[in-house]
């Protein structure tokens, strides 16, 4: 068992380590709130001795900030100033148990076995490789995710952007019997129809102006694993027809080639578009529809979710906390109804970026309703915000993938994307693409 013991008596503290590490323990230790929190963002624990009365600090406090952002880690308060009332407070805001000073080596350890059966380590959500739920209609996506994934049936996944598309393509294919092999991804969405094509399919050299050289289409590349087409509403009319025939047959030609290659790959999309009504107006073939869309899984927007809102972004304050090397933020009761409550337009997405933003900004503070309103002050300028730096991070890809296909020539690659060159090496500064 990790156990960390926060507590700046330095005599209690060391012998306290020493007669844990004798019962086969890993002992952590902190005088301070700063270095428990630094103990917590790099290790994981399991237990924490806290100390009731630490400098500057209330040990209820911390316990409560501790249990809001590490609900897994359980509890036992220490005081010299033990009362019933105090007692019951402690336990209401999650304490385990409350063991009153001065005690015994002897006396720490039998507690300690005394609770060892009750303390409950598993964690208080559901965790499927990095998706974390405890929505029941989340849940019930991700079974049936889990009995199609030993399949080879073609996936459709559904759902608003932001919403998690490309982590269940993941969840899907990492428990499938093609997990040892490659999941490939073109998103459908960032090139025009020739730079697709030549994506998916894969070229021949020479078969068009800059394709220097032959190139292996992302079919190719996913042989024997699983192909996600991300967008796959995306997809120009024309590329639909090829896309259905390997789909159907199984069989396919790489861009301006003769050779029939074969495809050995499980096929998944997503899309954040309605199907059904592009193919009422004719933009997407109903064929197609119907080949990609055997099995439908379909995410529910994070606003429909707000029982996981909270535990979402206690999972991120955590990793945040971790990467920036910063304390958790904690949030006032109104607070929290307000981000339970707020619409979340950009889902999971926003929910991070929101996370990592007040990691910075306010870290080892409690946030209160104004300072949420700082970054989400409503629906469209956070909707417009999220589409913005997506749409910049699509072009930036599209600008890449243009002049590598051109061989490195700016000219011909401004041409192909319908710009000019002196546009195009704005927008390579701009991204700051390597060109090289």
């Amino acid at each position: 068992m990790e156990i960390l013991i926060v507590e700046d008596e330095e005599k209690l503290r060391e012998g306290m380590k020493i007669a844990l590490e004798k019962e086969g323990h890993r002992v952590y230790l902190a005088e301070k709130r700063e270095e428990a929190y630094k103990i917590l963002r790099d290790f994981d624990v399991d237990l924490i001795f806290l100390d009731y009365k630490l400098p500057g600090v209330n040990g209820l406090r911390i316990l409560e900030e501790i249990k809001s952002y590490y609900p897994e880690i359980e509890i036992i308060l220490m005081t010299a100033y033990g009362t019933i009332d105090m007692a019951v407070e402690a336990l209401k805001k999650g304490a385990i148990d409350f063991i009153q000073k001065p005690f015994t080596p002897e006396e720490l350890i039998l507690r300690l076995n005394l609770f060892k059966q009750s303390l409950t380590f598993s964690k208080k959500k559901f965790e499927f490789g990095e998706i974390i739920t405890q929505d029941r209609e989340m849940l019930k996506v991700l079974e049936e995710a889990k009995k199609v994934s030993m399949t080879d049936a073609t996936v459709l996944i559904r759902g608003e952007s932001g919403t998690g598309k490309e982590l269940l393509a993941h969840f899907i294919h990492k428990n499938s019997k093609r997990k040892d092999m490659p999941l490939v991804k073109v998103n459908c969405g960032i090139l025009n129809e020739n730079l697709l094509e030549s994506e998916i399919f894969g070229h021949e050299k020479g078969a068009f102006t800059g394709a220097i050289k032959q190139k292996k289409g992302r079919i190719e590349l996913a042989e024997g694993g699983t192909l996600f087409l991300d967008e796959v509403g995306d997809i120009p009319l024309p590329l639909q027809i090829k896309l259905l025939r390997v789909l159907q047959e199984g069989e396919f030609e790489r861009v301006g080639g003769e050779n029939t290659l074969k495809a050995d790959v499980r096929w998944i999309s997503a899309t954040h578009r309605n199907l059904e009504e592009m193919v009422k107006e004719k933009s997407f073939r109903e064929d197609l529809f119907y080949r990609i869309n055997v099995i439908p899984l379909n995410l529910p927007p994070l606003r429909e979710r707000k029982g996981d809102i909270m535990l979402l972004i206690q999972h991120y304050m955590e990793y945040y906390s971790r990467e920036h090397k910063k304390e958790p933020v904690c949030f006032s009761k109104e607070a929290e109804e307000y981000l339970i409550n707020y619409p979340w337009p950009g889902n999971i997405r926003e929910l991070k970026n929101f996370v990592e933003w007040a990691i910075i900004l306010y870290y080892g503070k409690k946030m209160e309703i104004e300072d949420l309103k700082q970054k989400l002050k409503g629906r469209e300028d956070v909707g417009i915000e999220t589409l913005k730096e997506s749409t910049e991070k699509w072009e930036a890809k599209m600008i890449k993938e243009a002049i590598l296909s051109c061989g490195g020539n700016i000219s011909k690659a401004a041409k192909m994307l319908g710009t000019k060159p002196n546009t195009l090496f704005y927008k390579i500064k701009k991204y700051n693409i390597d060109v090289d």
